[in-house]
């Protein structure tokens, strides 16, 4: 019984792997309309819809983070009722950060130029990454900086899931 159990946690553990992150490969799609094929459309940047949008898209990808905590420990307190363990709320934390990490380290950039790059519409190595903050502190910011922060993240967040897991 407890064999089936873990695999019926390890399932459940991956459809929200799988459903969060197809939301968030989704909305960053959406992102990536709106800042290359618009532009060919006639739109013209201007912060004044700029700001409103990247406030809201990152306003978008905390509650989505909230949300996955949030049914992730409603699902935990239904599967392991029976079984009397309670969720950490250490698990919740990292949830949420992990999906909002994502976000804001930039990840779902990479990985969206990676499927560009493999689109064969080549990659973009060395463009400034303007609205990244990063590009603001360090006064550039590139795919391969980012690949480099991105190492560093998922680093981080290992670790951080290899302490909720003990």
């Amino acid at each position: 019984m407890r064999r089936k159990n873990r695999v019926i946690n390890w399932l459940d553990e991956f459809y929200y792997i799988v459903a969060l992150h197809f939301v968030m490969v989704t909305l960053t799609g959406i992102d990536y309309i709106v800042h290359n094929w618009l532009y060919n459309h006639g739109l013209k940047f201007s912060y004044s819809w700029a700001w409103p949008y990247w406030i809201l898209l990152t306003l978008t990808f905390l509650g989505l983070g909230l949300v996955g905590a949030t049914a992730y420990n409603i699902d935990r307190s239904r599967v392991f009722y029976n079984l009397r363990v309670r969720p950490r709320r250490r698990k919740l934390f990292a949830v949420f950060i992990t999906i909002f990490g994502e976000y804001f380290f930039g990840f779902l950039d990479t990985l969206w130029f990676t499927i560009h790059g493999l689109a064969g519409k080549g990659v973009p190595w060395t463009a400034n990454w303007w609205w990244s903050p990063w590009s603001t502190i360090f006064g550039h910011w590139d795919l391969r900086m980012n690949i480099v922060l991105n190492v560093i993240a998922g680093l981080l967040l290992i670790a951080l899931w290899w302490r909720v897991k003990k």
